[in-house]
């Protein structure tokens, strides 16, 4: 079995070379994977299907990651909705904004898998046991 077999990501950053290493990564972990490179990619793509975690840039082209968040969890089925901020940021003020808009996770580029794998099946295992 693997660390993140079966559960649904949302993956968002805009760099499509980031984008795409950390999604073939996190398949290889069991991650069932939506890229998106923008948040209004990343808004269609929950169209589609619900994710079980965000895990999202911070700096995106359209908006930022904290607003993607917020949008995200006001729609049906998403207001609890666990996430992962993966950012070039790795000062105290960018953390803390991200831990306000709700991030549960703060991962700083370049991205360690196994730490981003740790944070995100914490944060999964988490919602699961509060949501039963």
């Amino acid at each position: 079995m693997k660390k993140l077999d079966g559960i649904q990501i949302l993956l968002v950053d805009d760099n499509e070379d980031n984008l795409e290493l950390l999604q073939l990564s996190l398949e290889m972990e069991g991650a069932h994977v939506k890229g998106a490179a923008s948040a209004t990619a990343a808004l269609e793509r929950v169209n589609q299907s619900i994710p079980d975690v965000l895990v999202s840039d911070l700096t995106l082209p359209d908006e930022d990651g904290c607003a993607l968040l917020a949008r995200l969890r006001t729609l049906p089925g998403l207001g609890d909705l666990p996430a992962v901020a993966v950012t070039g940021h790795s000062d105290s003020t960018q953390r803390e904004r991200a831990q306000r808009a709700g991030f549960g996770a703060y991962v700083v580029k370049p991205v360690e898998l196994a730490q981003l794998t740790l944070e995100i099946s914490k944060l999964v295992r988490a919602h699961r046991v509060a949501a039963s």
